[in-house]
Parts: structure tokens; sequence; C-alpha cells
């Protein structure tokens, strides 16, 4: 199987004509595939299109919503595999045309 990085990578029609980006932030490893990952999450989220949360470290626990919110663009995935994400009440209504899609998958245990 292939990831999709080398699926897009390979793609030059499709780089050439949405020219995507990648950033990547972990607390722990520093590369992924041949991407640097980055230490600093803000600057990992300004303007992103999509925030994937796809592991349980503590540092990314009760994440705020807000932050979210209020440093990435629309539109807006979110992909909560852990319960990562902490939202404060009544902040994020799903059938609001805020321009965010959140998805939380499994349970997080």
């Amino acid at each position: 199987s292939t990831s999709i990085f080398e699926d897009i990578d390979g793609d030059l029609e499709y780089i050439s004509k949405y020219s995507p980006t990648y950033q990547f932030y972990d607390p722990i490893i520093k590369k992924f595939y041949e991407y640097d990952v980055s230490d600093d999450l803000e600057y990992v989220l300004n303007d992103a299109n999509v925030v994937l949360f796809l592991n349980n470290h503590p540092g990314l626990m009760n994440f705020p919503f807000d932050m979210l919110r209020d440093s990435t663009k629309r539109p807006l995935l979110i992909f909560d595999s852990w319960h990562n994400v902490k939202f404060p009440e009544d902040s994020f209504d799903s059938s609001d045309s805020s321009g965010i899609t959140f998805l939380r998958v499994g349970d997080g245990a």
C-alpha cells in the first residue's frame, strides 16, 4: 500500500492545480516520511484547512476548540480520533454554516 502523501506527491497535475502544502506537529517525532515535523503548534495551525488529531499524547488532550476556530481557515475539517478537542458549552453547532466540519471517531480509549 502507499500513503496519500506518496499518491499526491507523485501526481504533478494535482500539485500544479491545487498546490497542497503539508505541515506537521508532533510532540515527539521530528520527521514524517521526508517532511519535517514542527514543534510550533501555533505555526502549524495558522491558516490550516485540515487538522488531524491522531494520537493521545497528554500535550494534545483537552485541546481548546476556540484555538482551532480562531487560528485556521475555512473551509475547515477537524478529524479527532482521540477526543482531544474540548468544547466549551455551546461553542460549536454542527448544523451552523461556520464552514467547519468536525468528525470525532472511536471512543478514544
